[in-house]
Order: C-alpha cells, then sequence, then structure tokens
C-alpha cells in the first residue's frame, strides 16, 4: 500500500528489506557496505593499490569512512602487474627461451622453430619502451662444425647496464667483459652483473633476475623474469602467453616460416662467412620412424623411462620432435641424440626434478667442463680431460683392495711402489714398467 502523502498509482518494484541495501544489483547487509574511492566501492577491510606501478596502497577501514592510503611496494619475489583490470602484486615467475644442437629455438610461449643460421641473431631484447626497466640485448653467434646444412652456437652475447659480455665457446673459465679477458667468477657494473661457472654453463645473472647461461658448446637458456611480459622480441618471442604471435619479425609483421624469422633477426658483424642457409632436405619415413623409437629420440618420451619422472613438469614433446630433426639431418649422429637428451635432463634438473642415471660408459660418456667422466655404481669414479689429466676416484670401501700405479690406498706411502708379484721397488721406473698391459689386452 502507498504512503498517505503519496497521490500516484503503485507500480511494482524491488526494495531491500529492513537492515539491507542495494549493491550490485543485490541486497546486501548494511554491515558489509564499506568505502567509495573513484566511483568504486570497496568492502570494510579491503585493501587495493591505486595505480599499475603499486607504490600507493590503501585500506577502507570502516562502514562509510574514506579509504586511507599509503606508500608501500610489492614484496621482493613479487612483481607489480595488472589482472582482470586490477593492478597488484602476483608472485615472480620466470619465461624461458632454449636454444639447443643445431640449433632449435624454444621459445618463452613454447613455440619451435627450427633454423641453421651461421651468422650473429638476435634471440631476446626490450623493445617497449619503459623507463622503470633495464634494457637488454642478448645474441648468439652460430657456426658450422663440418656440416653445411646445421650449425651451433659458437658464443652469445650479452648487453647490459652498458656491459658488452661475451661468453665464448670452449671456454668454461672466463669471458670477454667489454673485449677484455676476465676470470670466472667475475662481477662488473657496480655489482649488478655477476658471471660464473656451475657445473656446464657459464651463467650470467643481474640484480633483475635476468640469466642467460651457455654451455660453452651448443645449449644457450634465456631466463626473463614476468616484469619483461610482452616487452622483449627475438628469436624467443615477445613473452605474452601467445604462440601464435612467436614469427614476430623487427618490422612487426609475422613470418611465413622459420627462415624467414630468423633471417629477419640476423645482426651484421664482421664474418665475411656469414650467409643465409638452406635448410636440410626432408627426412625418409622408414629413417624419420626409426629415430621416434625408444631406441633414440624415444628415449626422451618413453614412459615409463628414465625421463617419466619429468614429463608431468617440462613438456618434452619440443625437444622430442628436435631431437628427431636433427637426426634425420645428420644420419643418426649420436652426439646429437646425447645433446638433444642432457637439454631435456638440463632443463628438469633445473626444474627440481631428480632424474635416474641415464648415461653410462658405453652411451652418452658425461663430459663435464674439460673432462669425460665415467661413474660406476660400486663407488669408482675416472675422470679424463682428453690430453694429460687423468683422474681415479675411490670409495672408502677400496681401501687396501686396489694396486696399481695409483698405489695401495692404505693410508701408507711406504707401499705404494708395491709391483704386481707384491714385491717393493724403489725405481720409479722399474714400478712403471711393472704395470704394463700389453695394448692387445685392450682390444
Amino acid at each position: 500500500m502507498a504512503p498517505a502523502s503519496c497521490s500516484l498509482p503503485c507500480v511494482e518494484g524491488c526494495v531491500c528489506d529492513s537492515g539491507y541495501l542495494l549493491y550490485n544489483d543485490g541486497c546486501v547487509p548494511s554491515s558489509q557496505c564499506g568505502c567509495w574511492h573513484n566511483g568504486k566501492h570497496y568492502p570494510v577491510g579491503a585493501e587495493f593499490w591505486t595505480d599499475d606501478t603499486c607504490s600507493s596502497k590503501c585500506t577502507c577501514p570502516s562502514r562509510g569512512s574514506k579509504v586511507t592510503c599509503s606508500n608501500a611496494a610489492c614484496p621482493a619475489d613479487h612483481y607489480c602487474g595488472v589482472q582482470n583490470g586490477e593492478p597488484g602484486c602476483y608472485r615472480e615467475t620466470y619465461g624461458i627461451c632454449r636454444v639447443h644442437n643445431d640449433p632449435h629455438y624454444n621459445t618463452f610461449d613454447r613455440e619451435t622453430h627450427h633454423f641453421m643460421g651461421k651468422c650473429t641473431y638476435t634471440l631476446a631484447k626490450v623493445c617497449t619502451n619503459s623507463s622503470s626497466l633495464p634494457y637488454f640485448n642478448v645474441e648468439a653467434k652460430n657456426e658450422h662444425r663440418g656440416y653445411s646444412a646445421v650449425s651451433y652456437v659458437q658464443k652469445v652475447l650479452v648487453e647490459v647496464y652498458g656491459q658488452h659480455i661475451e661468453i665464448v665457446k670452449a671456454t668454461p673459465n672466463r669471458v670477454l667483459i667489454n673485449k677484455i679477458w676476465s676470470t670466472l667468477p667475475v662481477t662488473t657494473a657496480g655489482g649488478s652483473i655477476t658471471v660464473s661457472r656451475s657445473g656446464r654453463y657459464v651463467i650470467l645473472e643481474t640484480d633483475f633476475r635476468l640469466r642467460v647461461s651457455y654451455d660453452t658448446d651448443h645449449s644457450v637458456e634465456v631466463k626473463v623474469p614476468t616484469t619483461y611480459f610482452n616487452r622483449t622480441c627475438g628469436m624467443c618471442g615477445n613473452f605474452n602467453n601467445r604462440r601464435e604471435d612467436d614469427y614476430m619479425m623487427p618490422d612487426g609483421q609475422q613470418a611465413k616460416n622459420s627462415n624467414e624469422l630468423g633471417n629477419s633477426w640476423r645482426v651484421k658483424d664482421d664474418d665475411p662467412s656469414c650467409d643465409v642457409i638452406v635448410p636440410p632436405k626432408p627426412c625418409p619415413a622408414d629413417q624419420e620412424n626409426l629415430y621416434r623409437t625408444d631406441r633414440f629420440c624415444g628415449m626422451i618420451t618413453k614412459r615409463p623411462g628414465p625421463f617419466g619422472v619429468c614429463h608431468s613438469v617440462i613438456n618434452p614433446e619440443s625437444i622430442f620432435e628436435s631431437c628427431v630433426y636433427d637426426l634425420c639431418a645428420l644420419n643418426g649422429n649420436e652426439q646429437l641424440l646425447c645433446n638433444a637428451l642432457a637439454t631435456y635432463a638440463d632443463a628438469c634438473q633445473e626444474a627440481g626434478v631428480t632424474l635416474p642415471q641415464w648415461r653410462n660408459a658405453t652411451f652418452c660418456l658425461a663430459v663435464r667442463g674439460p673432462y669425460v667422466v665415467i661413474d660406476t655404481s660400486i663407488g669408482i669414479q675416472v675422470k679424463f680431460d682428453g690430453d694429460q689429466q687423468l683422474f681415479v676416484h675411490a670409495d672408502e670401501s677400496f681401501k687396501g683392495q686396489l694396486c696399481g700405479l695409483c698405489g695401495t690406498y692404505t693410508d701408507n706411502q711406504l707401499d705404494d711402489f708395491l709391483r704386481p708379484d707384491r714385491v717393493l721397488e724403489q725405481d720409479s721406473n722399474n714400478f712403471g714398467n711393472s704395470w704394463r698391459v700389453k695394448d692387445d689386452n685392450w682390444m
């Protein structure tokens, strides 16, 4: 019934019950009504950022009050971003681009390019103007190694903070900084850049969490924090979670194929032999099917298999397809197979996945730095640099059970010149000759 003071006819309508108020087309308890800021409602206790720099944070303290704001910043392991139109602090993640073998480019957005150019190419650089983000540029110079159909990374060049740093093939203990050799580990740019060695890799890291790794052979990884989301370009792509636009050339157009893309990102250098590469011929079907089996590249995707525990963490498909491509190009070259397996193993290890032993004395011998390494399950390890250094490491369980030029392992130097006939020899040459093994015993 209309109030007595109302002279108009009654009409149908919607009114909230007592104690409730209309909010977003619904009735809510009046106690839940909070604050209004710039035409937007925030419930009591809500916290929000005022802009996309996350420099000012506001709170609604009580019903109907004004918001209170103060200076703030995101935690160290978070970045300021905008999701669903709302600025906020989000946990830092990374885009990872991998370049491996002859070479294959797995972009930040998980697209794969097979491109065999032997010039210098832009892998990743900052392409969107932003005064708040440090500029960086990562390039790779490729070379032929006996086969004109394929190429490999010869060196990686990084420009950041005004420093020009080169990580060079087969040089795991030093780098060029502004054309001057420096022994690792080394820091530069006032401590903002560090370069060190970890396992097979030389690793460059910056204070804004850019990380560039090169094994000084064929494998490169560029790791970029999410603050550079949709701000990069190059062979590694633009890091926007969209695979379909990872063929973007410097002019903003999409390339027709990986070869056109690669040639578009070529950087002029002083190498007179640099030229446009012709892709290898298609692989015969029977050969390709063979290389997809568990005897070859299928080891990567085999389940159960040595890499099966990693499949749910790192998708093996792109490295598997690249492996097949390599073996087709070079007729089943075992070293390329080992490189592909090692690339996937490295990615798994970085993601925190522990793999079972997949190398052995007759398959994919481990090369660690300058050494070939043979590991055994009985506590013996042999390391050889292929030239003049040989190391034999024995577990303590072998104490007193060994003989040969390395001694008896009894913690007593006096019996280290024991000949095979258990007689102590005083002369080093006679001792050495006593342990001579006929060469044909190894055939």
